[in-house]
């Protein structure tokens, strides 16, 4: 039985076979441990410092001091509450943020004093 065993271990096939079978399951496990981590890792939220929050419009501040839209169409541009990017109202990443997240700008100005920066994706920006 120990030498049918030997001779299995020893057999070239077999030990390959084994090997590729070990280094597809570790992989396997790494690249599932690396998926796990990066999913878990949460954005942090963009504080505005109070002298920036003193800049923007009053009816664009709500109670708890975050940004709120003015209205659908109120500025030329656009940007997200939780981003740091600005877009004009017609750039395709400007369509990409939820109506809810949107916080409209009437100026570059406005948008650079709350904080954001233009967005590389929008050529008209450039």
């Amino acid at each position: 039985m120990i030498k049918k065993l030997k001779s299995l271990i020893l057999n070239d096939q077999f030990f390959f076979s084994i090997l590729v079978i070990l280094v597809g399951v570790i992989s396997f496990t790494l690249g599932y441990l690396a998926r796990g981590e990066v999913s878990m890792k949460k954005p942090s939220p963009i504080v505005l410092p109070a002298a920036v929050i003193e800049a923007i419009p009053t009816d664009t501040v709500s109670d708890n001091g975050k940004p709120v839209p003015i209205s659908n169409q109120a500025g030329k541009y656009v940007g997200s509450k939780s981003g740091s990017k600005y877009h004009l109202t017609t750039c395709p990443g400007a369509k990409q943020i939820k109506d809810s997240n949107k916080i409209y700008f009437d100026s570059v100005d406005a948008a650079l004093a709350a904080g954001y920066k233009p967005a590389a994706n929008c050529p008209e920006l450039q």
